[in-house]
């Protein structure tokens, strides 16, 4: 969960330059979304022991390139 939303906030940050992290959250909020990786991953990959264990991949939506 956490190496999906770093890739994801790396990915939005490169194409939204900010001055604060303040400033960057106010344009992008929807990064807040607690239920964001649930549209990218089945619950049932996300309990998994791979996923538990090691980077993978989402099944549902593709990480942005």
């Amino acid at each position: 969960m956490t190496l999906f939303w770093v890739r994801l906030v790396a990915h939005v940050a490169a194409r939204t330059p900010a001055a604060t992290s303040v400033e960057f959250l106010d344009a992008e909020g929807w990064l807040l979304n607690p239920r964001l990786a649930r549209r990218h991953y089945s619950a049932e990959l996300l309990s998994s022991p791979l996923a538990r264990g090691a980077w993978v991949a989402p099944d549902l939506i593709a990480m942005p390139a």
